[in-house]
């Protein structure tokens, strides 16, 4: 094997850019070298089989002789450090490396250039210096991110906390509204063009039975009788195409429908929203119940009829009654002449009963009118109501059970007791002929607090109540028949009925600063109920009634009558002068105040009911110009707007017209005696 082959440096060597020369022989002479080689020295590759190339001549510091001997002499056979090659320009060129004696050749490992590895060093302190600067500002700029992403994410963690601020006061304010959506007792409905339920309030679930999941994406029409669905839909595409109002807008009355299929009125008031959903219009509506409203205005026009017929009644009645009361004292009179078992006293025997069967009849209309006086007391409604026990009991036969409800502890009432009798006679009455076959009558009293709307649709003063109800089991009453059911001389019960029961009844509640309220199902039964202020202690007298007894009843006194009705005062006159006492009359008080001031006067009587001053003015009058002249009223109609305070002791002792001779007679001798 040649020195060529033995000192052969692979290709891969040949083509590093490391700076090698590889293999010299001891005479310089070049065996193998890379492209490292060429490119420091600028020479061209040597063929491997040219062997005359020397290039000692190119080490210049140290020289290629003293690389030998330092080689040689050294234990590692080893130059390790800087020398310098000359180019072939001539240029020289400094190297760090290692030159190594090896098989008597050196091998040379050159590491890099020394001016390019100062060039490099400098370009690397530079870079350094450029990193550096850019490190300087990548830190600065690096600060001023973190600076800007701390504001930047304080300003998001504020809008953030806007944000949600915003959405829970959002949140709230849909909250808010809902609540006061869900507050107003009005149903309120929402809708969109197409008719289709978006929104239902508390209200409209109360006022319709729907829960609002069950009707919400459901037709509107669905809350509509059938006949009035189809126009609905008429009423909104006018409405969505022409833009006229007819019904949006404004407010109607119409009738709806509840989950059950029953029907009733409503006030409907229907407006367009400010906004669309979904691209399409919306509108909400208002529905207000206007069942009770109808029942108070039917209650209200049956009050108003009512009293109506009262004065109506009450006006014939007092006219009546005078007639009656001549017609009762003059019998009276030409009875106490007649001789006893003669024709005569036959005849005006008949003619006094009769006239007494028509003060009961005027007695009973008086009580519709509320113009009939009544001998008011402290009563308890229990302690009548079981007194009348027995005979209820065998008015309504053994076909119909009587059923007591009392509440305990009931309160006192102040009011007739009579009429209180005759009132249950007659409600117990009716009831029992609502009932076909057998059946069951119920009497209940009760203790109750009337609030404001109660009272309002009872039309009484709220406060403390007695309520006294009859309830039946029957056949329950018609509305046509409702309308008229407290009318005098209404009767659904043929020529067997006077008409006369539950108008009494009606004028006897109202008398008693009370109301009577009715509620009836068909088929199922009726209650009637009366309600009656609670009483508070107030001390009354009594109010005079039919005297018996023939007393010494003769007087001396001087007496002046007033009343507008002549034919009554030539009866008094009559009647108290045939006792003895000296009589003035006046057919007004104007007359009589005339007389007052021109005539010693003991005792006044005199009516209620005249034109212009009527019976408690008058007698203010007298009390004040002639004090010492006792006074005594009579009357058989009245007004409760006509009494005062100071009027209750006059009013309490009133003589009620028509009245027998007897009467008056035993009360003027108690007064003047």
């Amino acid at each position: 094997m040649n020195t060529q082959e033995k000192h052969f440096i692979p290709i891969e060597l040949q083509n590093s850019n490391a700076i090698v020369v590889a293999w010299i022989d001891k005479d310089g002479t070049l065996i193998n070298e890379n492209r490292g080689f060429h490119k420091l020295t600028q020479s061209t590759m040597f063929s491997l089989k040219d062997t005359s190339r020397n290039i000692s001549n190119l080490f210049i510091q140290p020289t290629y002789d003293e690389l030998i001997q330092f080689v040689n002499n050294s234990s590692e056979s080893c130059y390790n450090g800087i020398f310098t090659l000359g180019k072939v320009d001539g240029i020289c060129k400094s190297v760090k490396g290692k030159i190594v004696l090896q098989n008597d050749s050196l091998y040379l490992n050159a590491e890099h250039d020394i001016e390019e590895f100062e060039n490099l060093q400098q370009s690397l302190l530079i870079l350094n210096e450029t990193l550096s600067q850019t490190q300087k500002k990548l830190t600065q700029t690096n600060q001023t991110l973190e600076s800007r992403v701390k504001e930047r994410t304080r300003d998001l963690e504020e809008s953030l906390k806007l944000s949600i601020q915003t959405r829970e006061e959002l949140n709230l304010s849909i909250q808010d509204k809902n609540d006061i959506l869900d507050s107003i007792v009005d149903g309120i409905i929402s809708i969109d063009e197409n008719g289709i339920i978006l929104s239902f309030n508390t209200g409209a679930e109360k006022l319709f039975e729907y829960q609002a999941h069950e009707i919400i994406d459901k037709n509107i029409k669905i809350l509509m009788p059938n006949q009035y669905s189809e126009h609905h839909d008429h009423y909104i595409n006018n409405y969505l195409t022409t833009g006229v109002q007819k019904i949006i807008g404004t407010g109607r009355d119409v009738t709806a429908r509840r989950k059950n299929g029953s029907e009733f009125p409503i006030h409907l008031s229907v407006a367009e929203m400010s906004y669309k959903k979904l691209n399409k219009r919306r509108f909400i509506g208002s529905c207000i119940d206007l069942t009770e409203f109808h029942q108070q205005q039917d209650l209200l026009r049956r009050s108003q009829k009512m009293d109506a017929l009262g004065m109506l009644t009450g006006g014939i009645a007092h006219d009546f009654n005078n007639m009656l009361g001549v017609i009762l004292g003059f019998s009276e009179l030409i009875k106490e002449s007649a001789l006893p078992g003669s024709n005569i006293a036959r005849y005006v025997e008949n003619i006094f009963q009769s006239s007494q069967r028509g003060a009961s009849l005027t007695k009973k209309l008086l009580s519709f009118s509320r113009s009939k006086i009544s001998d008011n007391s402290k009563v308890n409604i229990n302690q009548i109501v079981t007194e009348e026990k027995n005979i209820l009991e065998k008015t309504l036969t053994p076909r119909i059970q009587l059923k007591y409800s009392l509440e305990d502890q009931l309160w006192s009432t102040w009011l007739d007791k009579n009429d209180l009798e005759d009132a249950l006679i007659n409600m117990c009455i009716n009831a029992m002929h609502a009932i076909n076959g057998s059946g069951k009558v119920t009497v209940k009293t009760e203790n109750k607090a009337i609030n404001a709307l109660d009272a309002q649709f009872l039309e009484i003063p709220p406060g403390d109540y007695i309520l006294l109800s009859v309830n039946d089991t029957g056949k329950g009453i018609d509305e046509e028949t409702m309308e008229k059911i407290f009318d005098p001389f209404f009767t659904t019960k043929g020529d067997k009925g006077t008409g006369l029961g539950l108008s009494q009844v009606f004028g006897f509640a109202k008398r008693s600063n009370g109301t009577i309220n009715v509620k009836s199902k068909i088929e199922e039964g009726t209650t009637f109920t009366l309600y009656f202020p609670r009483h508070q202690d107030r001390h009354k007298g009594a109010i005079l009634n039919d005297a018996t007894g023939n007393d010494n009843l003769m007087g001396t006194e001087t007496l002046l009558l007033v009343d507008d009705e002549q034919n009554l005062l030539e009866l008094y006159h009559e009647i108290l002068s045939g006792k003895g006492y000296k009589v003035f009359s006046a057919n007004s008080p104007e007359l009589a105040i005339e007389i007052l001031n021109n005539e010693s006067i003991d005792l006044v009587i005199s009516d209620i009911v005249m034109p212009n001053i009527n019976g408690y003015e008058l007698i203010e009058i007298i009390k004040e110009k002639h004090p010492h002249i006792k006074v005594q009223l009579m009357s058989g109609f009245t007004e409760d707007a006509m009494i005062e305070n100071k009027n209750l002791e006059l009013h309490e002792q009133i003589i009620i017209k028509p009245f027998e001779q007897n009467t008056l007679l035993k009360r003027l001798r108690e007064i003047l005696n």
